[in-house]
């Protein structure tokens, strides 16, 4: 445990403040927990001081020298209300990364709780929400700590990882650096995975398949993913196997293994083609509007490509209620935001929001309105660079170019020259050739009469304000060349927007 959670690691993680809170919990007995216990219950108790929740984390750490020393039966009255206390803590607040460590220090990476089950390890996984992305230091340290664990557990964790990607609050670069020891975990050999702990493996296939590089397929661990999915304890290796042949198509599939992907894709298509079903596709529609009957579960239905998919390929009159319950969501959320921009869970609903926009290739109406509103009054910091930018680039070129000049293309120019930070002129440069060819699409989808998902203004403005655009870029480039000094990757990026030009001969 030492080794994994060096001091070094700990003075990075705690502030001043928390490393003399952790020195002087050291001397705490067990009557003075309960003396703290009964006073914050007398206080409020519908609310666990976060002091609290630090103290029983440290108990648990020291159960075992407690009881030696203390009456037994105190120890273990405080020892079950510790448990009780940080499940509920974790139930109804999201963890700072300070808090995420002593999670871990004391107790998930910690050896010597040897009275806390791993039953109760994994309840702490499932409730354990991050407030913010983790540093890249404690990523690395969590990942290291998987080949030290004992199986349960280390499949909780990554469970976990699973669920923090999607959150964006893991690095997948970091996570593909570990990809050698994710794949050993899912094929380890032996009697086979418990069909307890079958769901954790899927976690661990999904996290393979969503980091999968060309350069990972190697011959090695094709057949050995190929041998093992000869024992039936194995199937959730498919996914895998046939990510693998199709990233490489010269992979040679065995008889038996085909019949085995014939079944998986017609499980697959039996799931997608449920509107051809008689009856099916107002059920499945059901489903979808049960769902949002809260609005807290927009989330969740954009959250899974699954259901958004299935939505989208319903081809049915009827899913336009469901899209415009998603917009009107969009809008009050973004409302919301405007009068309360320093509220911290409003960056799990722009990177929701982000998800939705690049997997339907939208533009949204109510997106628009906010960026007109808020890009003026943007100091470049609040929320991150890059889910502001990549708003930008789903910007609707149905607005008069005035329009947009004014509200959107100035402040980022205003940004651009301020700044001194290659990597967000990069950044910007990169979502001024999103945004072109984003409505280069909207163009070519309107000429081929596909309407759009979600209503849009009917003015049309697209080829005067797209071409207007292009006008503008031409001359913002030679500024740009000049403020970075002719900079490769500026050129770069200025030789890309170009390129996307000549491939429309229409606007040359």
């Amino acid at each position: 445990m030492d080794s994994l959670l060096s001091n070094a690691s700990k003075n990075k993680y705690l502030t001043n403040g928390d490393e003399k809170r952790d020195n002087h919990s050291t001397s705490i007995t067990p009557y003075q927990y309960r003396t703290t216990i009964v006073n914050s219950q007398q206080s409020n108790a519908s609310t666990i001081p976060v002091e609290l929740f630090h103290y029983y984390l440290l108990f648990l750490n020291r159960y075992t020298s407690y009881r030696q020393l203390r009456a037994t039966s105190l120890v273990d009255e405080i020892l079950e209300r510790s448990k009780i206390t940080i499940l509920e803590y974790l139930e109804n607040n999201r963890v700072s990364t300070v808090e995420l460590y002593q999670l871990f220090q004391h107790l998930i990476l910690c050896a010597t709780t040897t009275n806390v089950s791993s039953e109760f390890k994994k309840l702490v996984l499932q409730k354990l929400k991050p407030k913010e992305l983790l540093p890249i230091a404690f990523q690395y340290q969590i990942l290291l700590s998987l080949v030290s664990l004992e199986d349960d557990i280390q499949l909780g964790l990554i469970s976990w990882i699973c669920r923090q990607m999607d959150k964006h609050l893991l690095s997948i670069k970091i996570l593909h650096q570990f990809y050698y020891l994710f794949f050993y975990i899912a094929t380890k050999e032996g009697e086979g995975p418990k069909k307890s702990l079958k769901k954790l493996y899927q976690s661990l296939v999904e996290i393979l398949v969503r980091m999968t590089l060309l350069g990972d397929i190697t011959p090695h661990r094709v057949m050995l993913v190929t041998n093992l999915l000869h024992r039936h304890e194995y199937g959730y290796l498919l996914p895998l196997f046939v990510l693998y042949c199709r990233k490489d198509p010269e992979t040679i599939v065995p008889h038996t293994i085909q019949i085995l992907m014939r079944s998986y894709f017609i499980q697959l298509q039996s799931i997608c083609s449920k509107n051809t079903i008689a009856g099916s596709k107002e059920t499945f529609l059901e489903d979808i509007r049960s769902l949002l009957t809260k609005s807290k579960n927009i989330k969740q239905l954009i959250d899974s490509d699954n259901s958004i998919g299935y939505l989208l390929l319903s081809n049915t009159k009827n899913y336009s209620q469901i899209l415009n319950r998603i917009n009107r969501w969009v809008s009050s959320n973004l409302e919301a935001f405007l009068h309360d921009q320093k509220n911290p869970e409003f960056i799990y609903f722009f990177i929701t929001l982000q998800r939705l926009m690049e997997y339907t290739g939208e533009s949204l109406l109510s997106v628009d309105t906010f960026l007109f509103h808020y890009l003026e009054s943007w100091n470049g910091i609040n929320l991150r660079p890059q889910l502001v930018l990549s708003l930008v680039s789903y910007l609707s070129n149905n607005h008069p170019w005035h329009l947009i000049q004014s509200k959107v293309i100035k402040p980022l120019q205003r940004f651009y020259l301020k700044t001194s930070i290659i990597t967000f002129k990069v950044s910007l440069l990169t979502s001024m050739i999103n945004l072109l060819e984003h409505w280069f699409r909207l163009n070519n989808s309107k000429f081929n009469n596909n309407p759009p998902l979600f209503k849009t203004p009917s003015t049309d403005h697209h080829e005067s304000t797209t071409k207007e655009f292009i006008k503008y870029f031409s001359k913002f480039s030679g500024i740009a060349l000049i403020d970075s000094s002719s900079h490769p990757s500026i050129q770069y990026q200025i030789d890309r927007f170009f390129l996307v030009v000549s491939n429309e001969s229409d606007y040359l």
